[in-house]
């Protein structure tokens, strides 16, 4: 009704978050639990009737009676997993991979070599930080040389974790094979600039990518001012713009997907870093723009603005609008992934596996959500710690096996030729 209103809870990691089944399945509601059941997989054989039960109680029949129950009736998506689990008489942990035998050992120590891609530095150095700081023993050496030159010095042996903003391949990919490296990648989400203009101003709705180059790019200070400029199709109207500090991440992501390089964006309009200002102040100018990441821009809606109009990029394939699904498929053109690249081999490291594990750790999903990346679910940590589990487990084997044989080598005698002694001449 208009007097009861269902508040969001915020437990200091995946934000404000509302009760649903949806939030609930995926951990992000603390306020609330899942409820597990068991079986004995044999039972299910050996006891008449169990299985049609089950099957019933996990279906979408069955919803209301467990409604009823006081419970969140489940998501389509899990009870289709049910059904499947049933059907396929699947054993093992289908819900609770959080439940994994890694631990961050207590007398960790040791040093790590981390370079690679500009758009990772802030990410990098708040996550490097906050380790070092948990961790005193652990020394992290971290040198953001540019994406080229991270790439060449890890595929050289030279850096231990390795941050692009997309996937290693090609010569690339040919040079870490040549020197025996295999990259480990997790992918950390999605970085996204989004274009905000005036809602009255609908020539602005798309534009393409040449079109925000002119308009965003340093080589346009005092030159291109007046919105036809930019379109001879679009008024005769001042461009106001509105721009965040010098190098910020977002302008720097803006420019490097519409022009192909890392230009700097012109800072000749009115700078700000408070994107709440830029979207008000876009909202009252005609022919106003500005830019933010994508989470600025889901603040800025939380806010109550009368939003801003979020421009829709054309870069060849057609309009494509900013949005949760866009972004995460790619399909977005001012989005790009932020990727961990680390060697496999050297996975069999305590400080190296302990890095990655506390990144993908429950507690810290917040440093992925402050630095600007979207697109990873809270409730995906669970498979990626248990991706990472089993890495681990599966190098260690390896790396026992290889010892094993190098070992084995060194224990087998060499073979020399037998010595045969010719009789002297006459004999």
């Amino acid at each position: 009704g208009d007097t009861l209103r269902i508040l969001e809870f915020d437990a200091g990691t995946a934000g404000c978050v509302l009760p649903t089944a949806e939030s609930i399945e995926a951990r992000l509601y603390d306020a609330g639990q899942r409820l597990l059941l068991y079986v004995n997989a044999a039972a299910l054989d050996n006891h008449a009737g169990l299985a049609e039960a089950l099957s019933f109680s996990t279906s979408a029949e069955a919803a209301p009676l467990v409604a009823g129950q006081g419970f969140f009736a489940l998501t389509e998506t899990i009870t289709a997993a049910n059904q499947m689990i049933l059907a396929d008489r699947t054993t093992g942990r289908q819900f609770s991979l959080e439940v994994i035998a890694f631990s961050i050992p207590d007398n960790l120590f040791g040093q790590i070599s981390v370079g690679g891609a500009s758009t990772g530095a802030d990410y990098i150095d708040t996550l490097t930080g906050a380790f070092t700081t948990a961790y005193p023993s652990i020394i992290t050496n971290v040198t953001i040389e540019g994406q080229p030159a991270g790439v060449r010095r890890f595929c050289n042996g030279e850096l231990d974790v390795l941050v692009t903003f997309e996937p290693l391949a090609g010569e690339a990919a040919d040079n870490c094979a040549a020197n025996n490296i295999t990259p480990q990648t997790i992918e950390l989400g999605r970085q996204a600039t989004v274009v905000l203009a005036n809602a009255a101003s609908d020539y602005l709705t798309c534009l393409t990518a040449e079109q925000l180059a002119t308009v965003w790019s340093a080589r346009s200070v005092e030159t291109i001012t007046r919105w036809n400029q930019v379109n001879p199709e679009f008024p005769d109207a001042p461009m106001t713009l509105f721009v965040p500090d010098p190098g910020d991440l977002f302008g720097n992501i803006l420019m490097l997907q519409v022009a192909g390089a890392n230009d700097p964006y012109r800072i000749d309009g009115e700078v700000n870093a408070d994107p709440l200002f830029r979207a008000a102040a876009v909202n009252n100018v005609e022919g106003a723009a500005t830019f933010m990441s994508w989470p600025e821009y889901q603040a800025v809606v939380r806010d109550g603005q009368a939003s801003p109009l979020p421009v829709a990029v054309d870069s060849g394939a057609g309009c494509v609008a900013p949005d949760e699904t866009t972004i995460a498929d790619g399909s977005y053109p001012l989005s790009q992934p932020l990727l961990l690249h680390v060697s496999r081999a050297a996975l069999t490291r305590p400080e190296l596996q302990s890095l990655l594990w506390y990144a993908m750790s429950d507690a810290n999903y917040g440093l992925l959500l402050d630095n600007g990346l979207t697109g990873l679910a809270f409730g995906d940590l669970p498979d990626i710690r248990a991706s990472l589990q089993t890495t681990y487990d599966e190098v260690a084997v390896e790396a026992a096996e290889a010892a094993a044989a190098a070992a084995a080598a060194e224990a087998t005698p060499e073979i020399t030729p037998e010595v045969t002694l010719e009789p002297p001449p006459g004999e």
